[in-house]
This record gives C-alpha cells, sequence and structure tokens, in this order.
C-alpha cells in the first residue's frame, strides 16, 4: 500500500468494484439473495405470532404446525418474488427504454438541423471534411441502455452502446456537395476516417473503410470525385483495381 499512500483518492472504490470485478457483483447478489430469504422467515414468524396462532403448537401436532409455517414461508416467498421481477423490469427494462428514446428524440431533434448550409459550416469554423462530419456524427449519436448485459446472480451492471441515426443519402449528398465547394483536395472527403461515418449509409462506411485500408498516407493522385447533372457523387480511387460509389 505504500506505493498509494501519498496519492489522493479519485474514485469511489465501490463503484470501481461494482464496475469491474465479477466476484464482487456475484457476491453481493448472493448477498441480496440471503437477506430476502432472511426477511422472509422473519416476516413470516411474525406473520404467525400476530395471526394469533401461538395457541395453535398447543392443541395441534408439530406436522401440522410446520404445514401452516411454511404455508406462510411460501407465500411470502411468492410475494417477494413477484415484487422482485417487478423491481428488475422497471430497473432494466422499463427505466432504460424510457432514458433511451429520449436520448433518441434529442438525436431526431439534432437531425432536423442538418445538413448544415455553406454559410453554417464557414460559421462553425470548420477546416475540412473530418470536422464537418465528426460534428454532425457527435449530434446524431445517442445512448442505448436497454441492451441486456450480464444475469441477475453472475452480476449485471449498467451498459450503454452508442448509436447513431441513420443519415438519409439525400442529406449525405448535400454534405458531400458543401464538402466539395468549401474545402481543397476533392473536398477533403478522403481524409474521413471510419469514426467519423458511423451515422453514414453502410455503403458510404464500407468505401471509407475500404480508402482507409488501401490507399497510402499520401494523398492519391488517382482520386476522383466527379458531381453528375442529376446531382448525384462519385467519389473513387484506383488501388489495383478502381473502387467506386455512387451517392
Amino acid at each position: 500500500m505504500r506505493e498509494i499512500d501519498e496519492l489522493t483518492k479519485k474514485r469511489k472504490i465501490l463503484r470501481e468494484l461494482e464496475e469491474q470485478s465479477d466476484l464482487f457483483r456475484k457476491l453481493k447478489n448472493y448477498l441480496i439473495l440471503i437477506v430476502i430469504v432472511t426477511v422472509d422467515f422473519l416476516l413470516s414468524y411474525l406473520e404467525h405470532n400476530k395471526i394469533g396462532w401461538l395457541g395453535y403448537m398447543d392443541d395441534n401436532s408439530l406436522p401440522d404446525i410446520f404445514t401452516v409455517y411454511g404455508l406462510l414461508l411460501i407465500g411470502n416467498a411468492v410475494v417477494t418474488l413477484i415484487t422482485w421481477t417487478a423491481y428488475i423490469d422497471i430497473r432494466y427494462i422499463f427505466i432504460p427504454y424510457i432514458c433511451t428514446n429520449i436520448r433518441k428524440m434529442r438525436a431526431i431533434r439534432n437531425y432536423c438541423y442538418i445538413p448544415l448550409t455553406e454559410e453554417e459550416v464557414l460559421q462553425k469554423g470548420f477546416k475540412n471534411a473530418r470536422e464537418y462530419f465528426s460534428f454532425v456524427c457527435h449530434l446524431l449519436e445517442y445512448k442505448d441502455s436497454t441492451i441486456p448485459y450480464g444475469s441477475l446472480f453472475s452480476g449485471r451492471k449498467d451498459y450503454k452502446k452508442k448509436e447513431y441515426l441513420a443519415l438519409k443519402k439525400e442529406d449525405l449528398r448535400e454534405m458531400l456537395l458543401v464538402c466539395i465547394t468549401l474545402f481543397n483536395n476533392n473536398g477533403s472527403l478522403f481524409d474521413l476516417e471510419e469514426e467519423d461515418c458511423r451515422m453514414c449509409p453502410e455503403s458510404f462506411r464500407n468505401f471509407v473503410a475500404a480508402r482507409t485500408v488501401k490507399m497510402t498516407e499520401d494523398y492519391p493522385g488517382d482520386a476522383y470525385v466527379k458531381v453528375e447533372k442529376n446531382g448525384k457523387i462519385k467519389l473513387g480511387f484506383y488501388e489495383n483495381s478502381k473502387i467506386e460509389i455512387k451517392i
């Protein structure tokens, strides 16, 4: 412990144990189970006495007494199980569902403001396509916490996966046109990385991934961008063979 004696604690140990220790989560859940069983037993005992069945022990045989006491235990166990199930459903299904959809609605609200016009891109001070696409990607991001992770007794912790609203092709086309107009080197579109395009259609993400793998660090002289008369855009490059996408 001498290595950390002079250091200040930055995090709460219980929270870190909950997030990173599988053993701690298991022990916690088993402890909860033991507490539930103990409370069930005590509750049944109090009910047995409150109902006034203490005299029942004098007039009936021991097996009959255990039968009555057992019925109380079973009844309380059923009520406890129903309550626990309701808690699990609310905690891990209902609340995450509501929170996820609230975040998604915020992203949908943000979608109403894109794609940006040329004036808005200049106003934001974006210097290349990566900065513009990263900005839009962040606007359309929301966290999905409805995904099951772990189980009741093996340990369960909160889990949030990043999701993105899907960018429509016509909106992607508008973004590409703005980049071509404002930025050098084919709108700097061949500098895009996969992480900048998580909200884009799959075909465009695959194109960017292929570009990332096959192109050298130097800007390729054979990369091209063509805007057709109907407004559609072709992006492509040569690496042994032509790789092209049409948006």
